[in-house]
């Protein structure tokens, strides 16, 4: 079922934070609308997502900015943590501590990944060979959306 309705509010209206859209890829939307995606990293933006803040996770139905959005439900972003991962060599820095292959592998599920080898293997598609710096926003608490 496709929901274009609009996200919950009411989390912001609590004093929760800043309502914020967060927009994926296909390959990511059922994962994030299952809950089996629990962040998203990003390349830093301008303007920084923070604890509390209320997260409008979405999808474009077509073409990106030519079609509607569909929204995939919403969280509370519980935790920013700073991200650095080098896709040659496979490491993954988070908040300035190298991770072991437990630790990668486990950082790419919760991503929605089958393990760190496929987030690499996107990373590097997406972004290139380059070290990737950016933040990791992760939720826990999840509305479905409302039409």
């Amino acid at each position: 079922m496709v929901v274009l309705g609009r996200c919950d509010l009411a989390g912001a209206a609590k004093g929760q934070g800043r309502m914020r859209v967060v927009l994926f890829q296909d390959r990511f939307a059922e994962k994030v609308r299952a809950g089996r995606k629990l962040q998203t990293v990003r390349r830093t933006p301008k303007r920084q997502v923070r604890v509390g803040d209320v997260l409008c996770r979405r999808r474009w139905t077509g073409f990106a900015y030519g079609s509607k959005q569909e929204t995939l439900g919403t969280a509370v972003c519980e935790r920013v943590r700073k991200v650095r991962i080098d896709p040659v060599n496979g490491w993954l820095e988070v908040d300035g501590v190298a991770q072991n292959l437990f630790e990668r592998n486990r950082f790419a599920k919760a991503d929605g990944f089958r393990d760190f080898a496929a987030m690499v293997g996107w990373l590097r598609e997406t972004h290139g060979d380059g070290v990737f710096e950016g933040v990791c926003w992760e939720w826990m608490t999840v509305v479905p959306p409302t039409a």
